[in-house]
């Protein structure tokens, strides 16, 4: 258990305590005062908008070194799907802001193959953390390249830090029409500002049973594309059970990680993350399924 630095509490009381400092001249009792200004309890280094908006002047290159500050741990994959078990320890984070106004865009980041500090710490959803890595758009492996102007920003072996712990950032509500259409460079941009942060969509109607590749990815479809480039609940961060997303299943909502490999997916992180109009017979979660 990492209880060897600050809550968010103490950080809170220690950034007032530093902000009412003064500091006079030992020999000089009338010398002027100066005020130590309040620290950033998130940090002074970039954000993941910053590296990641388009728009940005602070977007860096691939492969450059940047230090990120203040981003809220979401999960990490704990779950194979495939026997490569090629994700497993990719960790997701979105900016500790990215809950404000119902999401803050550009604010997600996955961490590829993190180097904790110490090797000991363990985190929860909420948790703030900071990292420093090689940023890199990854446009997809050598044998399977993404379509021109498609990527997953990702940070490289990034070395992590704690700073404080705190609540589970809520979900942005995110329309499923802008994660629908991986087809067009203007279609993937409106899914591109959602990558690898926490979302809801609502309403949806399976058009068809889930599609199961034979190398245990699971694909629920949620809109009535089921093509390969379409959106899908998926089970990367946890087991799905085919057997309850029957042609025209009715989910009031999905929550999960807006994940991209030539499609966008929804990625729920445990069965409570799936919201069933009519929920199927207790006994068949999907987090018992093999």
């Amino acid at each position: 258990m990492r209880r060897f630095l600050f809550s968010a509490g103490s950080l809170t009381v220690a950034a007032l305590l530093l902000g009412g400092c003064t500091n006079t001249a030992d020999t000089d009792p009338g010398d002027p005062t100066v005020k130590v200004a309040n620290p950033s309890a998130l940090g002074t280094g970039n954000t993941n908008a910053q590296l990641n908006d388009p728009t940005s002047p602070d977007v860096p290159v691939n492969n450059q070194m940047v230090t990120v500050t203040g981003s809220s741990f979401l999960w990490k994959d704990e779950y194979a799907e495939t026997p490569s078990a090629s994700s497993v320890g990719s960790v997701y984070v979105e900016d500790f802001t990215a809950s404000d106004a119902g999401g803050l865009p550009y604010s997600g980041m996955l961490l590829f193959k993190s180097v904790y500090v110490p090797a000991s710490l363990q985190l929860s959803p909420g948790d703030v953390i900071d990292f420093t890595g090689q940023y890199n758009d990854y446009a997809g492996p050598s044998t399977f390249l993404f379509p021109t102007g498609q990527t997953e920003p990702e940070m490289n072996e990034p070395i992590v830090t704690f700073r404080f712990d705190y609540t589970p950032p809520a979900p942005a509500q995110v329309p499923v029409t802008d994660l629908q259409d991986s087809f067009t460079l203007a279609g993937f941009q409106k899914g591109y500002k959602w990558i690898s942060m926490l979302v809801t969509v609502q309403n949806l109607t399976t058009p068809g049973p889930p599609s199961q590749d034979g190398s245990g990815r699971i694909s629920v479809f949620l809109t009535s594309d089921t093509s390969t480039q379409a959106i899908a609940l998926d089970n990367e961060l946890m087991a799905l059970d085919p057997t309850q997303f029957p042609m025209n299943t009715k989910l009031k909502s999905v929550t999960g990680i807006v994940t991209y490999f030539d499609a966008f997916h929804i990625a729920p992180r445990t069965p409570a993350d799936i919201v069933f109009e009519n929920p199927p017979p207790q006994g068949d979660a999907g987090a018992d399924a093999q």
